[in-house]
């Protein structure tokens, strides 16, 4: 709808009438009463992990976008309890404390262990 309203206001279109006629969707709050239970959670996971066959394929083309990847994302979903969006912006990184400790023991490792060393001006 967002884009819509942009192209119309860009003049790439005459009207807005064919969208705004149709009105907001029904759901007043934005919540869904449905949820996955945990053994369709599981289900799904485990469809998406399987290896499929040609055959399996061919009685239910669905199974095609049911891939390990979106199991791994699927997965992340249901551990954490986020959002698509919260999730995609999520990055794995040490810990600080873990990154100074390696930082220490890279330059431990320069230094011969730690030990004080003296330089010699030629």
């Amino acid at each position: 709808m967002a884009a819509l309203n942009w192209g119309y206001r860009l003049g790439y279109f005459e009207t807005d009438r064919p969208w705004t006629s149709i009105g907001p969707f029904p759901v007043s709050d934005g919540q869904r009463d449905g949820y996955l239970s945990d053994i369709q959670r599981s289900a799904l996971i485990v469809a998406c992990d399987a290896n499929k066959t040609p055959e399996d394929l061919e009685k239910d083309p669905h199974l095609r976008y049911c891939t390990p990847d979106l199991g791994n994302l699927l997965r992340g979903y249901f551990y954490t309890g986020t959002r698509p969006g919260e999730l995609a912006k999520v990055r794995v990184e040490a810990p600080e404390s873990a990154r100074e400790e390696s930082d220490r023991d890279q330059r431990e490792e320069q230094n011969g262990g730690g030990q004080a060393q003296g330089l010699l001006f030629i």
